[in-house]
């Protein structure tokens, strides 16, 4: 139990709902201990009911009513002296009824300190407080604002619920690769600087992945010869069954902590670039430490201390760094906020806060001279450079190098976000499945040489589809500003028909030698991170191997994805290639099993290096969001055919 305190107070956990029935009493003490609030939660509930529309259901059913109050009667008067309880909870998912009435009076009576709180009081006749679980983002934006709400009658929030203070009692589903949009949801949604008289954040489910250790791996629901279980589905928590974080706590850490830190790379020179804003409610920032370093590429150039001070709660402050009268397009500033003393939860220098921002932060171009090598035909296809393609334009040898062929890729193994559950608001993996995103084929259309440029034309599309991609390669012979020998990819691909379809991705997966295990990259890292989580990611060089890029989620899944790429190196014993970007920067994964694997396995110790390391590389990437347990990601986030363009310059190692 301390274990998990001190893991939650290192990642900026405050509040605790213990759902859905009271904890053991030792663990309120260290709750008491830890400073952490808690919404205790009465052991009440029953769920299965729902299957036959509540009929029966203990909490309209006078015959229990005095084993409900007997039960919360219990709950309260065991706890009732925790000063970490800051609400109590009648229970969960077990309908609405008069019991839950009972209970409520019988408590507020008994105890009119603390609030009252049940989700299932949907007539908001009852409790203190307005909770819901997975309201879309339009929705708690239309509370917030007390507005309509999508999907709502003509007449909402006129009664009661109006001025209830409202929280989420379940808002972000942790299961698999996520919860993505969090920073989002406390941007837009509850950020404690905004609607203070209402808004008043949510609760993630849940903390810790129930997965059975077997020895090699995670076990879960109907690997025991169960007939009725829920698959992975109790697979959904922020730290892994050994309670190793995962990058969903990281980057709930990065966007709910107590400290925000902002960093405006075009503002620094102006004296404003840097803001700090403590997040506390009472306390002030004199604990922390706030320090900078100027980074480029890898290498430091200056440190320093900002002079924040003792913050007081609710305040910002804002300043700056000195810079260099020379910034590369790769220099970044990092700042953190550490603890300058040690404490129950944390040692001395345990960083509480921490961003980046590149000083540069559009991309520019990246000039290469042309070489004097020409496409050359032979009867078995194409040299270029270092490099050799097939009859079809298809890349096929790097130097040295055997190749699988670079394609279109469209596809992702579905992340649990994406599967169908019985909670599931929509199932986009199925959706994908069905498109063959996972089964395109790809049609060379042309080839042919224009003005020194190997120019392939191909058409990608899933049998029995009538929508398609077509992609033009433009691939010309270059010379680094290192002197490399390289090639230049210039990628345009335009969707045709009807795509109703999210993508998983819009990019190219080409297979590399197996040897080529040793990566390094300039980009966001070392974290995986995606469209709509990426806070806890740092700008930097990076380096590291294929092995460690992989995160083993309990289901393998989508994942290992990193941003923002201005240049990647992936090598070995036998050679290697460095990629750089040009105009944009994309995301890469790479991995020693393809994405059809990942999709297959339903065990990590059913993945089995296939022979290749599997590169790719987006253009754009799909988001993560919630929807196995709530809604469809934002709009804005969701991925859509639409025109792309990739430009990129490969050169040997």
């Amino acid at each position: 139990m301390r274990t998990d305190l001190e893991l939650m107070k290192r990642h900026g956990v405050n509040a605790i709902r213990t759902s859905h029935y009271p904890p053991n009493a030792r663990f309120l003490d260290l709750c008491d201990e830890y400073d952490v609030w808690v919404l205790l939660e009465c052991d009440l509930e029953t769920h299965g009911f729902e299957w036959g529309g509540w009929d029966g259901s203990p909490t309209g059913d006078r015959r229990w009513y005095d084993c409900l109050l007997n039960r919360i009667q219990r709950t309260v008067e065991r706890d009732k002296n925790h000063p970490a309880i800051i609400g109590w909870s009648m229970g969960n998912e077990s309908h609405c009824g008069e019991g839950i009435r009972l209970m409520n009076d019988w408590v507020k009576e008994r105890d009119p300190s603390r609030f009252t709180h049940y989700e299932g009081d949907y007539a908001h006749a009852i409790v203190d407080v307005w909770t819901v679980m997975y309201p879309s983002m339009e929705w708690v934006e239309a509370v917030r604002d007390r507005t309509v709400m999508p999907g709502a009658g003509p007449a909402p929030q006129t009664g009661r619920e109006r001025e209830l203070p409202f929280f989420m009692c379940e808002f972000a589903h942790a299961m698999g690769n996520g919860p993505g949009e969090l920073s989002a949801y406390e941007e837009r949604c509850f950020d404690p600087h905004f609607h203070r008289d209402r808004m008043h954040g949510g609760f993630v489910w849940e903390w810790i992945d129930h997965g059975i250790d077997t020895g090699r791996g995670y076990a879960y629901g109907g690997d025991f010869g169960e007939v009725l279980h829920d698959s992975n589905f109790v697979c959904d928590g922020l730290v892994m069954p050994d309670r190793t974080p995962s990058p969903g706590l990281l980057e709930f850490a990065a966007t709910m902590g107590a400290v925000r830190i902002e960093v405006d790379s075009e503002q620094l020179r102006d004296g404003t670039g840097i803001t700090v804003t403590n997040r506390r409610d009472f306390s002030d920032l004199s604990d922390l430490e706030f320090t900078w370093q100027l980074v480029d590429d890898g290498e430091y150039v200056q440190a320093g201390v900002l002079a924040v001070g003792a913050l007081a709660a609710h305040h910002t402050w804002t300043g700056t760094v000195p810079l260099p009268d020379e910034i590369s397009d790769r220099m970044v500033v990092v700042v953190e906020a550490k603890l300058t003393a040690d404490t129950l939860w944390a040692s001395a220098g345990h960083v509480v806060a921490r961003t980046s921002a590149l000083l540069v932060p559009e991309p520019l171009p990246q000039p290469c001279l042309p070489a004097s090598s020409q496409p050359r035909r032979d009867s078995s296809g194409w040299s270029l450079g270092p490099a050799r393609f097939d009859r079809r334009g298809r890349l096929v040898t790097w130097g040295t190098a055997s190749l699988v062929a670079a394609v279109l890729d469209l596809f992702r193994a579905p992340i649990d976000n994406d599967r169908a559950s019985a909670l599931a608001r929509n199932n986009i993996g199925d959706a994908a499945l069905a498109a063959g995103l996972d089964r395109l084929v790809h049609t060379t259309t042309s080839v042919h040489e224009d003005s020194g440029d190997l120019v392939v034309v191909t058409r990608s599309a899933a049998a029995a589809a009538r929508n398609s991609m077509t992609t033009t390669w433009r691939w010309r012979a270059v010379q680094t500003d290192d002197g490399r020998e390289g090639i230049h990819l210039d990628l345009h691909t335009d969707p045709h028909g009807h795509w109703p379809t999210m993508l998983g991705r819009i990019g190219v997966t080409i297979g590399l030698p197996a040897q080529w295990t040793t990566v390094s990259w300039f980009g966001l890292g070392p974290t995986e991170n995606y469209p709509d989580s990426q806070h806890a990611a740092i700008w930097g060089r990076w380096d590291c191997d294929v092995a460690d890029l992989q995160t083993p989620y309990v289901m393998p899944q989508e994942n290992g994805l990193r941003q923002g790429i201005h240049e990647l190196t992936i090598g070995g014993s036998s050679g290697g290639m460095r990629i750089t970007a040009d105009g944009s920067w994309p995301a890469f994964a790479i991995r020693p099993w393809t994405s059809q694997a990942l999709m297959n396995a339903a065990h990590t110790w059913e993945l089995e290096p296939d022979g290749h390391t599997w590169l790719t590389l987006d253009a754009i990437s799909a988001p993560l969001g919630s929807t196995s347990c709530g809604p469809m990601p934002i709009m804005s986030h969701r991925l859509y055919a639409q025109p792309v363009d990739l430009s990129l310059t490969l050169s040997l190692v």
